[in-house]
């Protein structure tokens, strides 16, 4: 059993106090790009796993690269005086590197010079790109080039065990993984040796050693490893019957035995995997119902994954079901152009959420809707989307 410390856990709270008194940080914040969440979910905290979950073709690939890619290195990029560091390890499940290089370029001119292009466009697939356009992308170059210094987009890696020996091997270039003894004798001094010593060990000696703790070089580093999305794992084999797992024991392997009980736990890494919504889960049952909205109820694939997150996130389009009104919001005139997010779990904040939020999917772009009451600012966003659609 770990042996607890009462006054090291008290010490813990004391830092992360000092850290916010003295202007520093205990996450990176959401509330630059998401102010009105960040005071129900304040950003991305170490040893977090979340889960982001829709149907098929709402955003959530979106909206995982605009909250968990984007938005912290904007971030940390901007306040450098933080000290932050950040690394994103991107398991691109359903895209390639180049579709994910894409997605950034045509975001990224999207909020630097409010130039809106989609990908098709940006790859002159209709008509030529304008050179104006690529002089602004060449003047991006740094920013690119610092981007995927953080970012590994790994699109050849797909079953659970491959994807967690990936991270522990980043894990054991960038710190050191503890074992400590068992079975000490009264009086005995607790040892503790590094990944390298143990993985020397033979069988027989490797059992007399338990795992203890990992220590990172840089305690000021975040490492998110994302999964898009968990349902295109590669089927994982069963090490003690050596047979192929199904889909549903795949997603089961790498959400408890990897995500939660290793990589958020231990390491205090954060995961965030994509998970759809069941298909079902659209049917007219659920429509005249009124039960559209993504819920924890139907996960697809494998509902035990709400049991490992300590936050979900459902990402919903009223525009898909012809809704005419959603939250006080005209559906009509924004169309697809809105989207709710709902807090459906939260374990490190408040939960049950719902807020609105404008969303440009050609340029994966979202921002916080104005609140109803806010009607100057309101009727800028339904001019804007009137133009748009217009064009």
């Amino acid at each position: 059993m770990k042996q607890f410390n009462f006054q090291k856990h008290v010490e813990r709270i004391k830092e992360n106090k000092s850290k916010i008194e003295s202007g520093s940080y205990n996450c990176i914040p959401f509330a630059e790009k998401f102010p009105r969440l960040s005071t129900y979910l304040p950003g991305i905290i170490k040893g977090t796993y979340y889960i982001v979950t829709a149907n098929s073709g709402v955003g959530k690939t979106q909206l995982t690269k605009y909250m968990f890619v984007r938005t912290p290195y904007d971030f940390i990029k901007n306040h450098p005086e933080t000290g932050l560091k950040l690394k994103i390890i991107y398991f691109a499940l359903e895209e390639s590197l180049e579709e994910f290089i894409n997605t950034i370029i045509v975001a990224w001119l999207a909020e630097t010079y409010n130039i809106h292009i989609d990908v098709l466009t940006l790859q002159s697939m209709l008509e030529s790109l304008p050179q104006d356009i690529i002089d602004k992308i060449e003047e991006g170059k740094k920013y690119f080039e610092d981007l995927f210094e953080c970012v590994d987009v790994v699109d050849s890696v797909s079953n659970p065990y491959g994807m967690y020996k990936y991270l522990r091997e980043y894990s054991n270039n960038n710190g050191h993984h503890y074992w400590t003894q068992l079975n000490l004798r009264e009086g005995e001094e607790k040892l503790l040796i590094t990944h390298d010593k143990y993985e020397s060990f033979d069988k027989d000696k490797k059992s007399n050693w338990k795992y203890s703790h990992y220590e990172p070089h840089n305690p000021n580093e975040y490492v998110v490893a994302i999964s898009d999305h968990i349902s295109l794992l590669t089927p994982e084999t069963d090490f003690n019957t050596g047979q192929k797992m199904n889909l549903h024991g795949t997603m089961g392997k790498w959400s408890a035995d990897y995500c939660r009980k290793q990589i958020t736990k231990h390491w205090k890494y954060v995961i965030v995997n994509v998970q759809q919504q069941a298909a079902a889960a659209e049917n007219v049952d659920h429509f005249k119902a009124n039960k559209l909205e993504p819920s924890l109820a139907n996960l697809a694939d494998n509902k035990l994954t709400a049991r490992d997150a300590l936050v979900i996130i459902g990402l919903f389009a009223p525009d898909r079901y012809e809704l005419n009104k959603y939250m006080g919001y005209d559906i009509i005139a924004l169309k697809d152009n809105f989207r709710s997010l709902l807090i459906l779990k939260n374990r490190v904040g408040k939960p049950n959420l719902k807020l609105p939020l404008f969303y440009d999917g050609a340029v994966n772009l979202f921002r916080e809707m104005p609140k109803l009451d806010e009607e100057e600012k309101l009727r800028k966003v339904y001019e804007f989307v009137d133009k748009k659609q217009k064009r």
